[in-house]
């Protein structure tokens, strides 16, 4: 049996090739037991399994490394996905909104023209989408009507 991308433990920092982690079999692998096949595992290659484990390891390390390295990254707030979570309602029955933040959002992110989306670049369908979004979820909860007559 050959493990695939093992490295080449003769010659550190070497490309990545095969390396073998079992002994040749002996014939006897595939006996009859109580009319079941039954299958003796080879004996692993000795260190093997320490050499493997320790390249497992020096992996994890170099990409918990790589990734405390980075700065963390920005993701664009959606009015429309916002609005949509702003509809559901309480799981405990209270007919008060599960996540009330979202509602906040919306009436604290509305632009100066009336509508909701990206301030920075205008996109009309785009535009128009989170604003009837926002508009359904201010207007199905029934608060703050000067932000969706707006």
């Amino acid at each position: 049996v050959w493990s695939l991308g093992a490295k080449d433990h003769k010659r550190p920092n070497s490309p990545l090739r095969c390396c073998p982690i079992s002994k040749p079999g002996t014939g006897q692998d595939g006996f009859q037991h109580e009319d079941l096949p039954v299958i003796k595992w080879r004996e692993v290659v000795e260190g093997h399994t320490d050499r493997e484990a320790d390249d497992v390891k020096e992996r994890v390390d170099s990409i918990k490394r790589m990734l405390s390295s980075m700065n963390d990254g920005e993701i664009s707030i959606s009015a429309y996905d916002t609005a949509w979570v702003a509809l559901v309602q309480d799981v405990n029955g209270s007919g008060l909104p599960q996540f009330p933040s979202t509602l906040r959002w919306i009436a604290n992110n509305q632009l100066p023209d009336g509508s909701w989306g990206d301030g920075e670049i205008f996109l009309a369908y785009d535009r128009i989408l989170n604003t009837l979004a926002c508009v359904i979820a201010l207007k199905s909860w029934n608060i703050l009507p000067e932000k969706y007559q707006k």
